[in-house]
């Protein structure tokens, strides 16, 4: 018997020998090549890619994607060259639906104000609610206040405490400038 309220527990092993015994080792063979040749059988009824894409199509969304990776690579070179000299820094995040009035989003403020004052930029997210709140304390104190922004189709728009203010496309780019 195998199990945690058991009081003779098998080892694994113990548990495969006698799963053999019972079965027959063929048996437990056999019966996992089938099982492996089902999924074979099934992907061979899958299509590849290829066959599915019209090679001038295929060749058309490769460039796209080639030209693609620029936009990605720009994003990277002004961030860089934007934020080199910003350090130290600190990254606030939180939640966009937080609203002025909340606790959390008051705290964030003087939180913020108060790592400003002591010489550190703060970098948020550039949004409402607690990246606002993290901007609005920077912008109040002696250091930049910074939002990375995202183009979404919908919601975020930035805030307007920010000494420097940086539009991205990609996440993936944002995400490194932090």
């Amino acid at each position: 018997m195998r199990g945690i309220n058991s009081s003779t527990r098998r080892p694994a092993t113990e548990f495969s020998r006698v799963r053999q015994q019972q079965y027959g080792l063929t048996q437990l063979l056999r019966s996992r090549s089938k099982q492996e040749n089902a999924v074979l059988d099934h992907r061979k009824n899958i299509p590849s890619l290829r066959a599915v894409t019209m090679p001038e199509r295929a060749t058309a969304q490769k460039a796209r994607e080639s030209w693609h990776l620029w936009g990605i690579i720009s994003e990277f070179v002004e961030a860089t060259e934007r934020l080199s000299e910003i350090r130290p820094a600190v990254s606030i995040f939180g939640s966009a639906r937080s609203t002025a009035d909340a606790p959390m989003y008051q705290l964030t403020v003087e939180i913020a104000r108060k790592l400003s004052d002591a010489g550190f930029a703060v970098i948020s997210g550039g949004g409402p609610g607690i990246m606002e709140a993290a901007n609005r304390g920077a912008f109040e104190g002696a250091s930049p206040s910074v939002g990375l922004n995202i183009e979404l189709p919908f919601e975020q728009c930035g805030n307007e405490y920010q000494d420097i203010s940086l539009r991205f496309r990609h996440f993936f780019a944002r995400k490194v400038a932090f």
